[in-house]
């Protein structure tokens, strides 16, 4: 979205290492509340274009100077000698324009402040900082007052895939971290993966992983779609517009809007309870710092939370979920399309699943506005699950004799525990419709 010389110049920088990057969204007074954030931003003058003109370069007239302050800024301090480039939000419209008085800017680190380094519970290899920013340099990214609605959202799909994809890699480390010391640590004469409670815990999270793995694979591949396929068909000669109004764009485009909220949702609550369970095989060895899985345990916590908190991802996805679920809605689209590959003699569990989720969402929708906010997770969840499921046993459809057997009997694990969850949503939602 920069202009041309801006992208010249510093990507290559980027890709050669010689700057990190870092996003600053985040503010002391806000956090999740993006579209009332205070760094202000304001047209550098004549002599100011002067004094930053090697930062600026052919960028002169996109030099703005930023006053305010960012917290929580990962690597907002650089890494080692190298300074960072800040992509962050001010306001450059009044003080009540919200949303779409914000812009984007590009910002080097050398010519803000470092306020200090968080304390924090993990994460130690990657510095958080709170960035002060007092006539701060900055160059303009696109279009002023499209920071927020139309750049940092694109941003955060990304950065949201990237949490998703943290979290199955920590989960895969913790279940390694407890598979290992289950199959070493003898307890009442036997290892601890012979004991059935345990083994049944590492059945649990393996069956878990695998469905979280799936989903974010169809995250990232609705995200590439919609994404990669504009960018051949600008190669064509396509205009912005053209690209715009294309039919599968558009598709995928609305798939991968939900795909990804729903992902960091469920991968990254996932995360902690399967990394809680590692740490809970370990027993109380899991509670020093002898093994890593402590250290899992703490780096684990911050994934529901940075990037868009669980509950902002619900309220990013629940609307997505409930239209596209409509008669002619593009998610019952892509899910009637996926069932058309199916061998229904092996689906009958993954189809009464989907009739119980159907059903969620029809009491869903008799429910006061009130009463839906607080079980709109539920509703995510379950969409998080029956799309995990549908993906799992799409994976198997490829393989064949005991690689499959056994990956069908961790899908099936799988299915029977997200048809009980689907069952316990859509009960509870028939009895909050009965008592409105």
């Amino acid at each position: 979205n920069g202009s041309d010389e801006m992208r010249q110049r510093w990507i290559p920088a980027l890709a050669d290492g010689q700057y990190a990057c870092a996003m600053g969204l985040t503010e002391p007074d806000h956090g999740s509340d993006l579209p009332n954030l205070r760094t202000k931003a304001r047209p550098a003058t004549e002599e100011e274009k002067k004094k930053y003109a090697e930062f600026a370069g052919e960028d002169s007239d996109s030099l703005y100077m930023l006053e305010g302050a960012k917290r929580f800024i990962s690597q907002g301090c650089g890494t080692g000698d190298k300074p960072a480039l800040l992509l962050l939000l001010a306001r450059t419209g009044g003080p009540d324009s919200g949303a779409r008085g914000l812009s984007f800017f590009l910002v080097n680190s050398d010519y803000a402040k470092v306020a200090g380094i968080e304390k924090k519970m993990g994460m130690h290899a990657s510095p958080t900082c709170e960035i002060v920013l007092e006539d701060t340099p900055g160059l303009l990214v696109g279009q002023t007052g499209m920071g927020l609605v139309r750049y940092t959202m694109g941003m955060l799909n990304g950065a949201r895939m990237g949490i998703t994809q943290q979290s199955v890699g920590l989960s895969t480390a913790a279940y390694e971290e407890a598979r290992k010391y289950a199959s070493e640590r003898v307890q009442f004469g036997r290892t601890l993966d012979h004991i059935p409670a345990v083994s049944s815990m590492l059945e649990d999270m393996q069956s878990r992983i695998q469905a979280m793995r799936c989903l974010q694979f169809e995250g990232a591949r609705a995200m590439d779609l919609y994404y990669w396929r504009g960018e051949h068909l600008k190669r064509q000669g396509a205009t912005d517009k053209d690209v715009k109004s294309d039919t599968i764009i558009k598709y995928w485009e609305k798939l991968a809007g939900i795909l990804t909220p729903i992902s960091k949702f469920y991968c990254s609550e996932s995360c902690i309870e399967i990394v809680g369970q590692a740490v809970q095989i370990h027993g109380g060895a899991g509670f020093t710092d002898d093994y890593d899985v402590s250290r899992l345990y703490r780096d684990s916590r911050i994934v529901t939370i940075y990037d868009g908190t669980s509950q902002i991802q619900v309220n990013a996805a629940i609307g997505g979920v409930v239209t596209g679920m409509g008669p002619q809605g593009f998610l019952r689209e892509y899910l009637d399309c996926e069932w058309d590959h199916f061998d229904s003699s092996e689906t009958r569990i993954l189809d009464e699943m989907r009739d119980t989720f159907e059903q969620c969402i029809h009491r869903y929708k008799e429910l006061l506005s009130e009463e839906r906010e607080k079980v709109a997770s539920l509703i995510v969840e379950g969409a998080a699950r029956l799309l995990c499921s549908m993906l799992y046993y799409r994976s198997t459809l490829k393989l064949e004799g005991d690689v499959r057997k056994n990956r069908l009997a961790l899908c099936q694990r799988y299915h029977l525990d997200c048809i009980a969850f689907l069952a316990g949503v859509e009960k509870r939602l028939t009895m909050q419709t009965v008592n409105a």
